[in-house]
């Protein structure tokens, strides 16, 4: 992540050293694809849930209602940055670090879902605080969930044997 207006939209600044607290990575994997990743995981997983205000909230954070929403931010962003890393660089990353030897698109892709489903379980937790501090903006859990099926219209056509 080269530009500072990217760089002041996250709401981790230190990123990897927080990832390492949360996620199976080794602490010396470039800076940079772990923050261009929260950047996607920010942008698509959680403003898709808790909207775009929300998550400025976070970023910079002015009241301690925005601190405490931050804070419960930070595991599920987390994983889903950890999702992110391992769809988009097709790697996994483990306590010996990056490995990408001997897995195929189909491991790769079910190791990306378990790290997803585990952020999806702490933004529930996120979901309860909006609704604790009755804030508006944000969606109900089950209809933004990270969709399995997704439809890009047209029509379906099956030929007959």
């Amino acid at each position: 992540m080269y530009a500072g207006a990217n760089e002041n939209k996250i709401v981790v600044i230190d990123i990897t050293d927080t990832l390492t607290d949360h996620c199976p990575i080794q602490p010396d994997i470039d800076e940079k694809k772990i923050k261009a990743a929260q950047l996607l995981a920010q942008n698509i997983d959680l403003k898709r849930v808790i909207g775009k205000e929300n998550v400025e909230r976070c970023v910079v954070p002015v009241t301690p209602e925005d601190e405490e929403l931050r804070e419960k931010i930070i595991p599920a962003l987390c994983w889903f940055t950890y999702s992110r890393l391992t769809r988009q660089y097709s790697v996994t990353f483990t306590d010996g670090g990056m490995d990408s030897e001997g897995l195929d698109m189909l491991e790769i892709k079910r190791q990306a879902d378990i790290a997803n489903d585990t952020a999806e379980t702490y933004l529930k937790d996120v979901v309860e605080e909006l609704e604790e501090q009755k804030v508006e903006g944000y969606s109900e859990m089950d209809e933004k969930m990270v969709p399995k099926i997704r439809t890009f219209g047209g029509e379906e056509w099956r030929a007959s044997n």
